[in-house]
């Protein structure tokens, strides 16, 4: 009788464990889809969920794109880049030599290595700049790459623009921002910019750079919504041409 009492016991206790957890299944449930459904929404930036009318704005394309590998170093990586683009401009000279309004620079930025930290969604930077002629803005430079991209690792691109006013005597950068798409989130490390009187078709001396240490994830609730990092005003050093 004593071994029954005990069964009978335990069965109880048994069923009053499963009624437990039945109880707090759904909650569980939904932690699970939230975390693993599109990992959620991960978002630190405060700046997500913008719907922005592209119809008006010029496009910006960069010349040059390569990824590395996130086994490489910043030095590794920028210095294969900076192989590449000593053979493009070599090979795609300008005929813009006498003027200081075409101006190259490059971007870069490194995808960190949290969970789900990869995107597939368009990315777009805008860049701000102070010369001796006022300030200036490109406001749509893409950076979306074709196929499965920014699965950790680096993305370097070279870009060129043309100021707006002819003869400028100086460039500085002034600011960035960064911009994803959608609701593949992106966890982004690095976000770097700088232009150096090497890539200038014009005599240039001098160099201007943004280093930021992001550390930040962009994410959104909608599949046409955009979400914004800013560098803030942090741009060093100056070009002269």
């Amino acid at each position: 009788m004593k071994k029954l009492g005990g069964f009978k016991k335990m069965v109880w206790i048994s069923l009053g464990v499963l009624l437990i957890v039945s109880c707090e299944q759904p909650d569980g449930v939904t932690e699970f889809i939230n975390t693993n459904d599109q990992a959620g929404f991960m978002s630190t930036t405060g700046n997500s969920d913008k719907i922005i009318d592209e119809a008006e704005l010029e496009t910006i394309s960069p010349l040059l794109h390569m990824s590395f590998d996130g086994d490489l170093s910043e030095e590794q990586a920028s210095t294969k880049f900076n192989e590449a683009v000593v053979v493009y401009l070599t090979n795609n000279k300008s005929d813009n030599k006498g003027s200081g309004t075409e101006l190259l620079y490059r971007i870069w930025n490194y995808t960190g290595t949290k969970k789900d930290n990869d995107t597939d969604g368009k990315v777009k930077a805008h860049v701000g700049f102070n010369t001796n002629k006022g300030e200036y803005y490109d406001i749509n430079v893409i950076l979306d790459n074709e196929g499965d991209d920014r699965e950790g690792g680096w993305d370097y691109y070279l870009i060129k623009t043309n100021l707006p006013k002819e003869d400028v005597a100086w460039v500085e950068l002034r600011n960035a921002f960064i911009q994803l798409q959608g609701q593949d989130g992106w966890y982004l490390k690095r976000y770097y910019l700088i232009i150096l009187d090497s890539d200038q078709v014009q005599f240039a001396v001098g160099a201007s750079d943004i280093v930021s240490e992001a550390e930040v994830w962009l994410d959104n609730t909608c599949d046409l919504c955009w979400d914004t990092f800013s560098t803030g005003i942090i741009g060093e050093g100056r070009l002269n041409f």
